[in-house]
């Protein structure tokens, strides 16, 4: 078993990508190694992005802000959107405090404060 199967490390789709609110997959085979620093082997797997790649999400990105609701909402509804993310992102702490460590080598006790919160105070 993969150490990333054994911490959860929490991707649902490791092997693409999140364009245009979709998962799609990359535009080429090339890879990322994530290198746990402690053992110094494979943690984890990831697409490289290549232009091509890049050029979508921009694109994607540029579509949604010209023709989504984002510039018309108002700041009240925007705040709403963002607590929602933040509290997303609380929800997965466990997750970022067991991965970040692996690959830059923070101190686990580090993370386990930086992954804390999860914007609650946002």
């Amino acid at each position: 078993m993969s150490m990333a199967k054994e911490t959860g490390a929490g991707l649902r789709h490791p092997d693409r990508f999140f364009i245009g609110g979709q998962r799609v997959l990359p535009s080429s085979d090339a890879r990322i190694d994530v290198i746990d620093s402690g053992t110094e082997e494979v943690f984890f797997t990831v697409p490289e992005a290549q232009a091509d790649d890049i050029a979508r999400a921009i694109a994607a990105a540029r579509d949604a802000f010209d023709h989504g609701p984002w510039p018309r909402m108002t700041h009240a509804k925007r705040v709403e959107y963002l607590r929602a993310i933040g509290a997303t992102l609380g929800e997965r702490s466990a997750d970022l405090r067991q991965i970040w460590p692996r690959e830059p080598g923070v101190l686990y006790q580090i993370a386990q404060g930086a992954g804390g919160g999860g914007g609650a105070d946002v």
